[in-house]
């Protein structure tokens, strides 16, 4: 007694069928890779080290006069940005010292004898 394929393992069938063959052609895009990889390694020889260009573990930067004298200098740095309710305080104590201070000013100014 034989059963009736239905439509749904027909479709199943295709579907592997596909990926079957195109497992096959990866897998030759794969190996010829392989094989141009090989190539192109024999074709390039690694380079002795040259003993000049080797990485030495220990500090090799020269301290000039100058940068002992007057300090290395800092990378700069970004500042932080304040937040805008910060940086409005901020500002109005800035007015106001200011204000303060030029009032001292005018006051002593004004009480000086000419």
């Amino acid at each position: 007694m034989r059963i009736k394929n239905s439509g749904k393992s027909s479709k199943v069938a295709t579907e592997q069928m596909r990926l079957e063959k195109e497992h096959q052609s990866l897998e030759r895009q794969r190996l010829t890779l392989e094989k141009q990889f090989k190539q192109i390694s024999k074709a390039q020889p690694s380079k002795p080290k040259d003993p000049s260009r080797t990485t030495l573990n220990v500090d090799t930067i020269v301290h000039s006069p100058a940068s002992i004298a007057f300090g290395k200098q800092s990378p700069r740095r970004k500042p932080k940005m304040l937040p805008a309710r910060e940086l409005n305080s901020a500002r109005i104590k800035f007015l106001i010292l200011a204000i303060i201070l030029t009032t001292l000013v005018v006051m002593l100014w004004n009480a000086m004898p000419s």
